[in-house]
């Protein structure tokens, strides 16, 4: 029963990851590093995911590197604040807009902090 509920849970934990790659509001880093984790109760599952053409570059940099590129970080923020930008001027509801402004301080200050304290390297 535990398998059954942390492969649903990491199975859950991936699509949210991957809609998170799309969707600027959802994280992606910790959606996939909780999948990973949740997904080592299947270790076949766990290394078919790794390995699927789409996540390997995703998962397999994180893992060789433990640090994320300058470049991610840019093309990151630049595309979170844009699609947010973008999300305000559609919605036009003022607390949906401030709530968005203040999702996006919130996955700034966490891909900053992630870039900021990277691992030194050996």
């Amino acid at each position: 029963m535990k398998v059954v509920l942390l492969t649903a849970l990491g199975l859950l934990s991936l699509a949210l990851g991957i809609v998170g790659i799309f969707i600027p509001i959802l994280p992606t880093t910790p959606f996939m590093l909780l999948a990973t984790g949740c997904l080592g109760a299947t270790p076949r599952l766990r290394k078919k995911i790794m390995e699927a053409p789409f996540l390997k570059d995703y998962f397999g940099r994180y893992r060789r590197e433990k640090k994320l590129p300058a470049k991610t970080v840019v093309c990151s923020l630049v595309f979170l604040w844009g699609m947010l930008a973008l999300s305000i001027i559609k919605v036009a509801v003022l607390w949906v807009d401030v709530l968005l402004v203040l999702v996006g301080l919130a996955v700034t200050v966490h891909i900053l902090f992630m870039y900021i304290h990277q691992p030194p390297e050996i």
